[in-house]
């Protein structure tokens, strides 16, 4: 404007008019310089994505799953120290195997931990954890917080019956006082760790957020899948299944990896007169899913899904036969590993599965 000096301006409005910046460059370091660097060297927008690196993703993972295998320490002369995984929790979820019990709930939870713990209301860090386990949806700090708390307070259960061992015990704990970790819980932190980054999704595990409707558009790519195909997924993503039953919640799983199984392995555990083998010869092609998440308990501590694990945070693997179409699980852990089909589709549920890539470089 005409009659002004700009030789009386700020210095700092001063050299924002001066160098090569962008016109919001430049006003960011005047109003940093003028404000004394409270303006600091937040970009405007998110940093862009790291390339796609498997390795580095599994490394990740790895990372968050041993996280999640928290240290408890057992008294005793002298004491112990266990590392349990955290048992599955789901608000509104079985409390008994027959389903004869009244639906687990973060409410009951919160109940029965402040009858244990009479200072909770003392202890805001414990309370929010508490919470946060009776909802399923704890940290691996949270889970750890509230669990040894009730240890200390004298409420792990005697060794006797089906928990003899000190994790049996700690496992039993938790399911008694409703504590543990649903699969959208888990999938939510894992998703986050894989990526290194923020994706959106705190409010998965601080709120209770539906993880469905957190997976914005800007920070994830929808894979689009082709019916009767091999399932098109890889370390970091995010897949989500659909119950037969309608209603029902589904289930969630982070990838941990997808490879097609070796052709001698193939003809080794090809049997004709099995369910997954059916019409295919030892030639055909297999593709094996390892899966992390926190699997159903089945309403029971202690039941025992179709890999021969307990319920609770667990590293899992799925087959697809390419030949004729079918799913299965598959444990190599076990002495003589076999497929158990699953008559559905993966996991026993709907084949119309949905996967979740966090965007990288190459993506945008």
């Amino acid at each position: 404007m005409a009659g002004i000096n700009t030789e009386q301006r700020p210095i700092a409005v001063q050299r924002a008019t001066q160098g090569s910046f962008s016109p919001f460059e430049r006003l960011r370091r005047a109003a940093d310089e003028a404000l004394g660097g409270l303006v600091g060297n937040t970009p405007a927008v998110a940093p862009t994505p790291a390339a796609y690196d498997k390795k580095v993703t599994q490394a990740r993972l790895d990372d968050f799953r041993e996280q999640m295998r928290s240290s408890y320490t057992i008294p005793g002369s002298p004491n112990r120290v266990v590392k349990v995984f955290p048992q599955f929790q789901m608000e509104g979820g079985l409390s008994d195997p027959e389903g004869k019990g009244a639906p687990k709930s973060r409410v009951d939870t919160m109940a029965k931990v402040s009858a244990a713990l009479p200072g909770l209301k003392q202890n805001p860090a414990l309370r929010t954890a508490a919470s946060a386990a009776g909802m399923g949806r704890a940290t691996p700090e949270q889970m750890q917080l509230v669990t040894q708390a009730l240890i200390d307070a004298g409420q792990l259960p005697p060794a006797s019956g089906d928990h003899t061992s000190d994790s049996a015990r700690v496992r039993k704990l938790q399911w008694d006082f409703g504590l543990g970790s649903d699969c959208a819980g888990y999938v939510a932190q894992a998703a986050t760790k894989a990526a290194g980054r923020d994706l959106g999704l705190a409010g998965v595990n601080r709120n209770g957020d539906s993880l469905q409707q957190s997976l914005s558009p800007q920070q994830f790519n929808r894979v689009p899948q082709e019916p009767g195909k091999p399932m098109r997924a890889r370390a970091g993503d995010l897949i989500r299944l659909t119950d037969p039953d309608p209603g029902e919640a589904g289930h969630w799983v982070s990838v941990y990896d997808h490879t097609t199984m070796n052709k001698d392995k193939v003809a080794r555990l090809h049997q004709p007169d099995q369910d997954f083998w059916k019409g295919t010869s030892k030639n055909t092609e297999v593709h094996v899913y390892t899966l992390d998440s926190s699997w159903g308990a089945g309403g029971d501590w202690k039941a025992r899904g179709a890999q021969g694990e307990v319920g609770g945070a667990d590293r899992r693997k799925w087959v697809y036969n390419a030949g004729n179409d079918r799913w299965g699980s598959y444990d190599d852990r076990a002495k003589n590993p076999t497929i158990e089909y699953s008559e559905i589709g993966p996991y026993n549920h709907l084949p119309d599965v949905k996967v979740y890539r966090p965007k990288t470089a190459e993506a945008r």
